[in-house]
Order: structure tokens, then C-alpha cells, then sequence
């Protein structure tokens, strides 16, 4: 394990501590094997003034990922804006996720907008999820749409509505929404996620698959310890 740091800290006796909090750091962490396979580096050089962290740059470099983000974050609203992007993230099965993610503050929360993910040689569009934290629950929705069927006149469209919300359990309720969505397309994403034979028998069935077309709805809860669904 290695690492290297430098910059500076000062914080001011004053009533509100985030104001008079200020510094400026650069960072270089080589992580062991044991920890993090693939001899993978983070770096950032960071500031911070008037309550807001500046990232000018937060790398990953590895054999298996390469991602870099920059922007901000205003700690007293708990709300990030900048860039993310993942130039590669390799699976264990050599299959590798890459994107661009745009953050921005949205109400109490923020909003992640990606135009383009890809797993593997599959890809979805216009990825949206908006994140909306409070003290007792966090409000969240994710939606995308699949144009890989190119002949349907419509493209699929997934969106997903929930609550994780931290009480006496933690509990989440969501609602999974599925229109005009190929199941073939289903067996596809599936299968980047798997190794070998498992892959292959999935991609086969993906194009058993690839004619059928589905819309549903699907209302589900969990405490971690039980699942109820209809």
C-alpha cells in the first residue's frame, strides 16, 4: 500500500463551522491487490470554500476500471453537480460496462442523466435517475428507454418509482413499469452478466426470444428479510 498527500486545512472559530471550512488537498493512492484487484490507482486534487467541495479532477485508473469525475459538492444542501464518466469497467467475464453521467442539483436532491449505456455490445438510452433524500426516507426513480429493435415503431421503455425508507427497518416499495419491451432483449442483458456456458445457453435463448414483446407492472416491498409483490 502506498499513497501521497499534500495540501493545506484551516478551519475559523465560527458559529457556522461549514462557512470557515477551507482547504485544498491532492492525493495519490496506489491500493494493494488484496484490496482492489487490478493495480488500480485513485487520485483527486480537491478544494474546498464557501461550504462547497470543488473536485477539479477524482480519477480510477486499473487493469479493470478507468473512470474520472469532476464538479462539485455544496455539503450543507448534500447535492453533487459535475461529470462522471466511466471509460471502462471490466466484469469478470471480459465483458465491460462503460458511460457518461451528468449530474445537477434537482429540488431537494439531484438528477443523474446518461445518454447512452454500455453493457457489453447491448446498450439502453437516456438514462435518468433522480435521487430526492430526506431525514426518515429517500425518494428515488430510474428510466431508460431500448431502441435495439429498430423495426418496432416504438422503443421500449423501463422506469422504476421507490422509497427506501430507514425507520424501526429499512424498507423498500417501488414500482417497476415495463412497455413495448422485447423479452429477448431481457435474455441479452442478462447474459453480459454471466460466464461461459451460462452466457451462451442465455444468448441462444435471446433469439428464441427475440419475436416476443411484453408491457407489465409489477408493485413489490422488502425488509431484507421478507419480499410480497403483485
Amino acid at each position: 500500500f502506498t499513497s501521497a498527500l499534500s495540501g493545506g486545512f484551516s478551519l475559523e472559530n465560527s458559529k457556522n463551522i461549514l462557512s470557515s471550512l477551507k482547504f485544498d488537498f491532492d492525493f495519490t493512492l496506489k491500493l494493494p491487490e488484496k484490496l482492489l484487484p487490478g493495480n488500480t490507482c485513485l487520485s483527486s486534487s480537491l478544494s474546498c470554500r464557501n461550504k462547497v467541495i470543488d473536485f477539479h479532477t477524482l480519477k480510477a485508473d486499473g487493469s479493470f476500471v478507468e473512470a474520472e469525475y469532476s464538479g462539485t459538492f455544496d455539503i450543507e444542501n448534500m447535492q453533487p453537480s459535475g461529470v462522471f464518466s466511466l471509460n471502462q469497467f471490466l466484469l469478470g467475464n471480459g465483458q465491460s460496462i462503460q458511460t457518461e453521467i451528468y449530474i445537477d442539483p434537482y429540488k431537494n436532491g439531484f438528477l443523474c442523466f446518461a445518454p447512452q449505456v454500455f453493457l457489453g455490445e447491448k446498450s439502453f438510452t437516456a438514462l435518468q435517475i433522480i435521487v430526492l433524500p430526506s431525514p426518515s426516507y429517500i425518494d428515488f426513480s430510474l428510466e431508460f428507454d431500448d431502441y435495439s429493435h429498430i423495426e418496432n415503431e416504438k422503443s421500449a421503455h423501463v422506469k422504476i418509482d421507490g422509497s427506501f425508507i430507514n425507520e424501526k427497518k429499512n424498507i423498500i416499495q417501488a414500482s417497476l413499469a415495463l412497455k413495448d419491451m422485447f423479452l429477448g432483449s431481457v435474455a441479452q442483458t442478462l447474459a453480459v452478466f454471466l460466464d461461459g456456458e451460462n452466457a451462451k445457453k442465455t444468448e441462444q435463448i435471446a433469439e428464441s426470444l427475440s419475436t416476443f414483446i411484453f408491457s407489465s407492472q409489477l408493485f413489490f416491498t422488502t425488509d431484507f428479510s421478507s419480499f410480497s409483490f403483485n
